[in-house]
């Protein structure tokens, strides 16, 4: 596994709320991740930093050199005056600078002047095919109808400034297909989606193996696709590996351990407390170690 993703020592806070304490994160090349949490919790803003469209007031991010990131957010902004399928076309911006580079190489090889060079000149022709193959091949009008036509847009040619909220959202997410990203940033994506494009964008996310960190309120969606779930809680990050129904079992398991530990804490707070106010002495080291003991539990150490 490659690390594709790393984050260290996050701080972020809004006014006088502080939603992310000091949390770190790994996500690796093969993880589809969920980011879960109560409303107000930090989830969309721990998404816009990994995004690069909010800067953090502490910590680190580190992505892997020449990683792609694909970015949905919750309100897809498509460029006024586009038609559908230029807006997906868009997507794919590479796609016009990886043709200019495949001319230049078939002009090279035509000319057939230095063929010291023409190992390399394949090399470096049969790597573009492969990267324009990813970026919809040569053939992409065609992708472009095929993929709107699944999303439920019959007319690729129809401008997008006539379209519905949720027509709009399925343009978008066509347009995030075909930028072939090398990772996912998905904040609510099914919002305003019916089953059938639920169900499309289910299988698009596991055909394509691409790794992601999605937010949702979509349980159901989320026990199909994620293989690990990192909980937001009070500010710190807890990770779960396994499905939405693994996470509720472990999540469960783990409140159930730090009530019989905090239950625990307050039992020996009570005796402490007790003997403290009988007039502890600190005499012997090891009353002196018992008082110490006894401001630790007082200040949640212990």
């Amino acid at each position: 596994m490659t690390a594709l993703l790393t984050l260290s020592g996050i701080e972020k806070s809004y006014h006088d709320k502080r939603l992310l304490r000091g949390v770190s994160l790994v996500v690796d090349d093969s993880e589809r991740i969920a980011l879960v949490g109560p409303n107000g919790s930090g989830k969309s803003t721990l998404l816009r930093i990994i995004a690069g469209r909010e800067e953090p007031d502490a910590g680190e991010r580190a992505l892997k050199r020449g990683l792609k990131l694909g970015w949905f957010e919750q309100e897809p902004v498509i460029p006024a005056g586009l038609t559908a399928r230029e807006a997906v076309r868009a997507g794919a911006s590479e796609r016009a600078a990886v043709l200019s580079q495949l001319d230049d190489v078939a002009h090279a090889l035509s000319d057939g002047s230095d063929m010291s060079r023409l190992e390399n000149l394949l090399a470096t022709q049969a790597r573009l095919e492969t990267l324009l193959e990813r970026l919809g091949g040569h053939d992409v009008e065609h992708k472009i109808e095929h993929v709107l036509h699944d999303l439920g847009i019959e007319d690729p040619d129809r401008s997008c400034d006539a379209l519905s909220g949720g027509e709009r959202r399925r343009v978008a997410l066509a347009r995030l297909f075909f930028s072939a990203p090398d990772m996912l940033l998905l904040d609510e994506p099914t919002n305003h989606l019916d089953a059938f494009v639920t169900d499309w964008l289910e299988d698009r996310l596991l055909e394509s193996a691409v790794p992601f960190l999605m937010v949702t309120h979509d349980r159901y969606f989320l026990d199909r696709v994620v293989t690990r779930i990192v909980e937001i809680d009070r500010g710190d990050l807890v990770s779960y590996d396994g499905s939405y129904a693994d996470y509720l079992e472990q999540r469960a398991d783990r409140i159930a351990s730090e009530e019989k530990s905090e239950s625990a804490r307050a039992n020996l707070l009570r005796r402490e407390t007790v003997w403290m106010r009988r007039g502890a002495p600190a005499r012997s080291t090891k009353q002196k170690a018992r008082i110490e003991r006894f401001h630790a539990t007082v200040a949640g150490k212990l």
